[in-house]
């Protein structure tokens, strides 16, 4: 089964930030973001192709938009076991990119909302000194409660690291990279 990406190597190359800004697109509710979910949702079918790989045991993680992503792929995607979106799950700010947003996208609802669309599956999230800096106290506790109610509190973790600026560090991969091993042993 071919894999394709739409929107890399393609013939016509999408500058980022300026595709889909004519009124055929919008009005078709195209966007820069809906593209980069697509991919990743194609991604998901290339890695789950592999021979070696069991598509049962699939993490998704990034930082900064790569988190708006990683939340985005599991609100739409049922395959991927983890999420570890980083430095971007707030009620402060819903990302500034167009990568991350798309009309009527948050209308009555933000990333904690969108967040919680991989419950029950666990969801470890990391936040910084930015926008992130409340996610201890604002999103993370409503976030248990849904994790509780579901029968799955251990699913759902959080670590703020307010002594860095927005990043995806060696102590936030660490926090990464463990979470899964929680949940992916064989």
């Amino acid at each position: 089964d071919d894999v394709d990406l739409v929107g890399y190597a393609d013939s016509k190359p999408i500058e980022h930030r300026q595709g889909f800004t004519d009124a055929e697109s919008i009005l078709r509710l195209q966007s820069q973001m809906g593209l980069q979910v697509w991919n990743g949702i194609r991604a998901i079918d290339f890695v789950s192709s592999l021979p070696d790989a069991d598509p049962s045991r699939i993490a998704v993680h990034g930082a900064s938009g790569g988190g708006t992503q990683t939340f985005l792929l599991f609100a739409v995607d049922e395959r991927p076991a983890v999420s570890c979106p980083v430095v971007m799950v707030s009620t402060g700010m819903q990302g500034g990119c167009t990568c991350e947003n798309a009309d009527y996208l948050r209308v009555g609802a933000g990333n904690i909302d969108i967040a919680a669309l991989a419950a029950p599956r666990p969801l470890n999230m990391v936040g910084a000194h930015d926008w992130t800096a409340e996610i201890m106290t604002k999103g993370y506790p409503d976030l248990q409660k849904l994790y509780a109610m579901l029968g799955h509190p251990d699913r759902v973790h959080a670590e703020a690291f307010l002594n860095f600026e927005h990043n995806y560090n060696s102590v936030s991969r660490t926090v990464v990279s463990a979470f899964p091993r929680i949940f992916l042993t064989a």
